[in-house]
């Protein structure tokens, strides 16, 4: 099923010298998971010895079930923030916002534009029209595992395949999350005539033409917002990967979960 493709973003007149060793070695970083997605930041650099203080925000969740400690994307985000922080002796220190205190997901493309915050996950999806080439990337069975996927989207990015998207800001890594999964309301999906009229919520694409080539109805909803439209029944399925159901909750509204290989 669709992948979403994951990266993060620093604004260009970022520049902190000191630091860019540190954001190479991230951007090479494995173990990240196949969905596209991003951070991305904006401020002066301040003359040397004075702090400066960067407002990092996601919109990930950071209510997690018992057995889940941390959101994966979001731990790597902490463990990177703390790296810099240890290594600049905390002239660089970040005020984090996440769970989408700050921004919402669908604001925060704009939001590192304009200067509002410096750091942020972008889920490429959803921004069709910014990112076409990179939305290239959720289209399914294009790699064997997320690993390679994030390891593809990076070069591709380092070989000016995609950077053009990118020109606004700094990307710090691009990452891939696991194929998503099926979560249904009413019944399990498990033909081609399961789909029919079924109404699939769905961000950008290419979900939303995989929706209608399938025969189902895609209806336009924000990750974030997805598990209480299947609540409420303003559509019968939606599909992220599992990790990503648990921690948004899917789980205690679709009662049917179709795994997708």
């Amino acid at each position: 099923m669709s992948k979403l493709d994951i990266g993060i973003i620093l604004k260009k007149k970022l520049f902190i010298f000191s630091i860019c060793g540190l954001l190479l070695t991230l951007v090479i970083m494995p173990g990240l998971s196949c969905v596209p997605e991003y951070v991305i930041g904006a401020r002066t650099v301040k003359p040397a010895g004075e702090t400066i203080q960067l407002i990092a925000a996601t919109w990930l969740s950071d209510a997690q079930p018992p057995h889940i400690v941390k959101d994966p994307f979001e731990a790597v985000i902490e463990e990177w923030m703390e790296t810099i922080q240890t290594e600049t002796g905390s002239r660089v220190t970040f005020k984090f916002y996440p769970d989408g205190s700050l921004i919402k997901e669908s604001d925060g493309w704009e939001a590192v534009k304009d200067d509002f915050c410096d750091i942020y996950i972008v889920l490429g999806v959803s921004y069709p029209h910014q990112f076409p080439r990179t939305n290239l990337w959720a289209l399914p069975d294009l790699f064997p595992n997320a690993t390679v996927a994030s390891q593809v989207m990076q070069r591709m990015q380092e070989d000016g395949d995609i950077a053009g998207e990118w020109q606004d800001v700094k990307v710090l890594w691009h990452s891939a999350t696991t194929p998503a999964d099926v979560g249904s309301r009413n019944k399990l999906i498990k033909t081609l005539e399961d789909w029919q009229g079924l109404r699939v919520a769905v961000v950008g694409e290419p979900e939303t033409s995989t929706v209608r080539a399938l025969g189902a109805i895609p209806v336009e909803i924000p990750k974030t917002e997805q598990a209480q439209a299947l609540q409420n029944g303003l559509v019968d399925a939606a599909w992220l990967e599992l990790n990503g159901q648990l921690i948004f909750k899917f789980n205690k509204y679709a009662k049917y979960h179709t795994v997708c290989q």
